[in-house]
């Protein structure tokens, strides 16, 4: 007979803090990505030299531009301060000591160093998302791995 989750809670990942810090790394990668699709998109333009290059340049322009600040605005504006796992819920406290209730977090890339979680404030429609470095909080690395991918206390498997 195998015991329920519930009545085996050295499997569950422990309570934890983590630092959440705004990533220079992933800063510079989304400049470099960022440089590399301008390079692209000026020689697609300017390797036409028909009547429509000066077109495909500010179309080609305004396009680059527009991800780029959106790029930029999303890393500037990237979740600071911590967020919290007791087990059953997630909190992220911001710097200002603000808390907000966070529904589950789902992995969307797993680098083993790095991690991009979805999550939404809990009730919201919204979603966001969080770049999560061990370089953050090397301490508390593997406790957050483990709760990221573990169940709540109490929470059943859909099988």
């Amino acid at each position: 007979m195998i015991a329920s989750p519930r009545h085996r809670p050295h499997l569950h990942a422990p309570a934890l803090q983590f630092a959440l810090r705004r990533s220079v790394r992933l800063g510079l990668i989304l400049a470099s990505l960022s440089a590399l699709q301008l390079g692209l998109l000026l020689w697609w333009a300017l390797s036409d030299s028909s009547s429509v290059a000066t077109l495909k340049l500010a179309v080609s322009i305004s396009t680059w531009l527009l991800t780029t600040a959106s790029a930029a605005h999303w890393w500037w504006h990237s979740c600071r301060g911590s967020i919290h796992w007791d087990g059953l819920t997630w909190e992220w406290q911001q710097p200002s000591g603000e808390t907000f209730l966070l529904e589950a977090l789902q992995v969307r890339l797993d680098f083993q160093s790095h991690l991009l979680v979805q999550t939404r404030y809990f009730g919201s429609p919204r979603s966001i998302h969080l770049w999560l470095e061990r370089r953050a909080d090397p301490l508390h690395w593997l406790a957050l791995r483990r709760a990221v991918y573990s169940r709540a206390v109490g929470e059943l498997s859909a099988r």
